[in-house]
């Protein structure tokens, strides 16, 4: 009825199913610890910066909150969102999966044979703990490799990185179980113990699979709500605090080249991000490209002084550059940013360039597959075998080495074709 209150319920239970309650929003329904892990990062980045006066530090600092706030404010609570409930949906998944292979293994278990006293010295594994043992080592085997991973930054410099050499278990599983379910059976010991191996790397494979494949959409999103300069800001002001850091302490052999990455990492961003992605026309946005390509330029220029650095103040002109670039993201003064930019620079596209090598090629080998059926030559099997291996060679070295060396190569292999002569 009207005016009626809700009782609270007390006790222990109902206290747990609160704490569950608080706990299930601010970890999946909620992101206000992950917006204050971002912000405390990206703040205390900026704090480990060498500035000098108040009144642009300040500008500066507010710059980058603000910046901050845009982006880990969406980027970082809907990718925490996307880990979380990939964590809660592989867990249900494989608990079921667990509980079904388990019941399969009690049913398929068989007590060992009777052996006299003392010939028992062999030990029996059943299905059940041949399962669990292959869960484990899977389980070890993943933990083992990233760690591995995390003590080498030259291999994971990128997030796709990380993903692709974690997938390499998954991948080598998968293509093996053809052949290794034939020989050893499905139901036999070994065979319980390969199933517990193939489906723990098939569900590290699957949760990396969702991740990675919402996480691409959200990207899509956040950028269409922010500030385009937000993202390269962050980043720039993240690394010329680590180059300054760095500097400081000891210098090990990894550091040069994980920053020189890095510095590869922002050219990218900045030919993307500085064309102004989802605020024009294609035609507007192609103007902006070249601009765009100069300033990466400049990133790049960077890796040459900072690998050469060998003294601390060295090192502080590079993080200099990188503060004056991060300022002029953060007040949108393009012309500062081109200042030391080249001229031009010619642009890279692996696409366009793959295409253009691939053409002729397949031209080459679709013309070896069917001119060979043509009924004239299809009856002189010597001039159908060698015209057939002659373009195909032909096409693949067109591929490999480019239409002008496959033009010299395939010249003098074409005169000593037996068809010729």
């Amino acid at each position: 009825m009207l005016g009626e209150t809700t009782p609270v319920r007390t006790g222990r239970r109902a206290a747990a199913a609160r704490w569950l309650d608080r706990a299930l929003t601010a970890s999946i329904f909620g992101g206000r610890t992950v917006l204050h892990r971002f912000l405390r990062a990206d703040l205390a980045n900026f704090d480990g910066l060498p500035y000098t006066d108040a009144s642009p530090r300040d500008r500066q600092r507010r710059a980058v909150l603000y910046a901050s706030l845009r982006l880990r404010g969406a980027e970082g609570i809907t990718r925490a969102r996307i880990r979380y409930n990939a964590i809660l949906f592989v867990a249900v998944l494989s608990t079921s999966i667990l509980i079904a292979r388990l019941r399969d293994a009690i049913g398929d278990y068989a007590p060992p044979p009777v052996k006299p006293s003392s010939q028992q010295t062999d030990t029996y594994l059943g299905p059940v703990n041949a399962l669990i043992l292959g869960i484990g080592i899977a389980v070890l085997c993943a933990s083992v490799l990233h760690r591995f991973l995390k003590r080498r930054p030259r291999l994971i410099a990128f997030p796709s990185q990380m993903w692709a050499a974690q997938s390499t278990l998954p991948g080598l599983s998968a293509a093996l179980t053809a052949s290794l379910s034939q020989r050893i059976g499905i139901h036999s010991t070994w065979g319980y113990f390969w199933n517990g191996l193939v489906v723990t790397w098939n569900l590290q494979l699957l949760y990396l699979a969702i991740t990675a494949g919402f996480g691409i959409p959200v990207s899509w999103a956040v950028a269409r709500r922010c500030r385009p300069t937000d993202r390269l800001l962050l980043e720039t002001t993240a690394l010329a605090a680590d180059v300054h850091a760095r500097t400081r302490r000891r210098r090990t052999r990894e550091a040069p080249y994980l920053l020189c990455r890095r510095l590869d990492h922002l050219a990218l961003m900045a030919e993307h991000d500085l064309v102004l992605p989802y605020q024009g026309p294609r035609t507007v946005r192609r103007e902006l490209r070249q601009p765009a390509l100069r300033i990466a330029a400049v990133y790049r220029q960077h890796r040459l002084p900072l690998i050469t650095a060998s003294t601390p103040e060295a090192a502080d002109r590079v993080v200099a550059s990188l503060m004056a670039a991060a300022e002029a993201l953060a007040t949108g003064d393009r012309a500062a940013l081109l200042a030391n930019a080249p001229d031009h620079v010619n642009e890279r596209n692996i696409f366009r360039r793959l295409v253009t090598r691939l053409w002729p090629a397949a031209l080459f080998v679709t013309a070896g597959a069917l001119l060979p059926l043509i009924p004239s030559i299809a009856t002189q099997s010597g001039v159908a075998s060698s015209l057939r291996w002659s373009l195909i060679v032909a096409g693949v070295l067109t591929f490999v080495a480019g239409q002008d060396t496959a033009t010299r190569i395939g010249t003098p292999l074409d005169k000593a074709l037996p068809w010729r002569a």
